[in-house]
């Protein structure tokens, strides 16, 4: 009689023990999936900024900036040049700096992302264990961390030139209008 007891208590610690593994594994895994999430969302949102779009308000501001320098001998339109020259000049090279690091940021997030998906895989069919996957999940958000970073920035610094571009654009318009030809 007294045995009965003993193995109804081993199997209790047993389940207690399973389950708080397969807790930890689950959550190593959904941990996995979370970052995934994160990367395949910037993922989409890089890939959905028209190039065409980013394409045109580059050139135009490049533009208006090679319209604008001739003013500047000129005293008297001297603070107008700087001031919209300096904010013509910041967001064409914004717009560069995003157009030419896109690719290069789609393709480590489509890596993470895979990485990812293959980690979440392994915990979950204990290929790895789960002290190992969570050694995985802190090496990959360590690696995708600053291309998640600054591909955010970036792409809300080329939001910005974006929105501003057709404003600017008819400002610029407005200064040549009222100048005329530079001296």
């Amino acid at each position: 009689m007294k045995f009965i007891p003993f193995l109804t208590g081993l199997s209790l610690a047993i389940l207690v023990v399973g389950a708080v593994g397969c807790s930890a594994s689950s959550e190593v895994e959904a941990d996995a999936l979370a970052l995934r999430e994160k990367v395949e969302a910037l993922h989409d949102s890089l890939a959905s900024v028209d190039s065409l779009v980013v394409e045109s308000a580059l050139i135009s501001y490049r533009m208006n900036l090679e319209r604008l320098a001739p003013y500047a001998a000129d005293s008297s339109k001297r603070d107008v040049v700087v001031s919209d020259g300096t904010t013509l000049d910041r967001s064409a090279k914004n717009l560069f700096k995003f157009q030419a690091q896109r690719r290069v940021w789609m393709g480590a997030l489509t890596a993470g992302s895979a990485r990812l998906k293959s980690l979440a895989h392994d915990v979950r069919t204990e290929y790895i264990d789960t002290a190992q996957g969570r050694v995985y999940v802190r090496d990959e958000q360590g690696a995708l961390w600053a291309v998640l970073q600054d591909a955010r920035s970036r792409m809300h610094a080329a939001q910005w030139c974006l929105d501003k571009a057709d404003s600017l654009n008819v400002r610029m318009e407005d200064h040549f209008a009222r100048w005329g030809s530079p001296q």
